[in-house]
């Protein structure tokens, strides 16, 4: 675990910018469908910027210009928590630096790094 940069999206902002651009929504779909299924972008250096991140791909400029104005960046130190287990999320995080540990019940589960999202 270190010192973690994370861009966080709301949930009511992304489905206002949605809105706008309904063409996008099959893309994230098929986004989140292959990232559960494992085909994240490990370590890929250019993944602190939405706009060379391969998940946004094929998304318009214009698209990701409005997803970039609603974006918070926060900094996560290795010893703070993220997420909270079994909470409701509202929320995207993309991790675009750094690793972070993902721990179910206090066990250590998996490994998060620049360039995924949950």
């Amino acid at each position: 675990k270190t010192i973690c940069a994370v861009m966080v999206l709301h949930r009511m902002n992304m489905i206002d910018v949605l809105k706008r651009y309904p063409e996008a929504k099959p893309h994230f779909e098929a986004v989140t469908r292959r990232f559960r299924a494992g085909g994240h972008e490990e370590g890929e250096d250019s993944s602190w910027n939405i706009y060379r991140m391969s998940c946004f791909k094929d998304c318009s400029s214009r698209f990701l210009y409005l997803l970039d104005l609603h974006l918070e960046r926060h900094i996560f130190f290795s010893d703070e928590v993220v997420v909270v287990e079994n909470t409701e999320g509202e929320d995207m995080y993309i991790l675009y630096s750094g690793t972070m540990d993902v721990q179910v019940k206090g066990i250590k589960v998996g490994t998060l790094e620049g360039g995924m999202f949950f």
